[in-house]
């Protein structure tokens, strides 16, 4: 009851603030806000969610984080060492397979609702917990793998592997907000989330 009051942004878009250059990231998002719309899911209703947009000044931004990776259907996760150092990144990321979590135990089922995509080449081996989370998948290119969506959008904006990129993950977020509706978490305050990341923490 009351559903249409609480915003659910269609998906959150997680990603370090310092070391991941804002203009490839807000390409990123509009480009799969649009791809979205183009096949079909409207997230007009519920918008998505990237911080820099949403936060108001003087905003708590803390509890204004929490209540929308809290609430959001979808979590796309931007993975590059600049991520992995990020407190913040470490806590947004926890406390939304917090929720898939719950829902694996109420329901045995394992909602594929957290989308990382490799944004700048990793270094070393991925952490436990996070790794199993696939970042690649078949027809992605090998440009991908080794450099990162924000090399392909630097070099190729308008090419072929960018926009089957954007694609496959507008599918699967599509896929993820659509047909599953994951447990809420109101009130989520992300400064008392304790983050599986990193190992030296550095606030974004």
């Amino acid at each position: 009851a009351g559903g249409a009051l609480v915003q659910e942004p269609y998906f959150f878009l997680s990603y370090a603030r310092k070391g991941d250059r804002d203009e490839f990231v807000k390409r990123f998002y509009d480009d799969l806000t649009l791809e979205l719309r183009r096949i079909g899911a409207d997230p007009a209703a519920q918008p998505p969610f990237r911080d820099i947009e949403r936060l108001g000044l003087g905003a708590d931004w803390a509890r204004v984080l929490g209540g929308a990776v809290g609430h959001c259907r979808a979590f796309v996760a931007l993975y590059s060492p600049s991520y992995l150092s990020s407190e913040y990144c470490g806590k947004e990321w926890t406390a939304f397979r917090e929720r898939l979590d719950k829902y694996r135990q109420e329901t045995e089922i394992d909602v594929p609702a957290l989308v990382p995509v490799l944004w700048a080449p990793m270094e070393g081996e991925l952490p436990d917990g996070i790794a199993r989370y696939q970042y690649n998948e078949s027809g992605m290119g090998e440009e991908y793998a080794a450099h990162g969506l924000m090399h392909i959008l630097r070099t190729g904006p308008t090419g072929p592997t960018y926009r089957t990129i954007v694609g496959k993950v507008a599918a699967r977020v599509r896929m993820a907000a659509a047909r599953f509706r994951l447990p809420l978490t109101p009130g989520l305050d992300l400064s008392e989330v304790r983050g599986l990341f990193p190992a030296v923490g550095q606030q974004r």
